[in-house]
């Protein structure tokens, strides 16, 4: 289903298109604050940008909602750049 906000914002994200990625995620979170595969991709979003703090708040948001592999992977790198390599492991 190509008009799936998730896989619109994916595909986004994918693209290198950050403010589009946000706006499908955005519409995301309005109905679920705590959507997981929006955060995840905002993170990334954020990650992509260098802005690791950032990504880490939304990661950790994203992992307590799902914690799949993608989003804890992502989350330990950040946490890595940030200097958080305790919690990262």
């Amino acid at each position: 289903m190509t008009d799936d906000p998730v896989n619109l914002a994916l595909k986004a994200y994918e693209s290198g298109n950050m403010a589009e990625a946000r706006a499908f995620c955005a519409q995301l979170l309005a109905d679920d604050p705590e959507h997981a595969a929006a955060l995840l991709i905002l993170g990334l979003a954020a990650e992509h940008e260098n802005k690791f703090e950032e990504a880490v708040v939304l990661m950790r948001r994203s992992v307590r909602s799902d914690p799949g592999a993608r989003a804890l992977a992502s989350l330990a790198n950040c946490l890595w750049r940030t200097g958080q390599l305790d919690e990262g492991l």
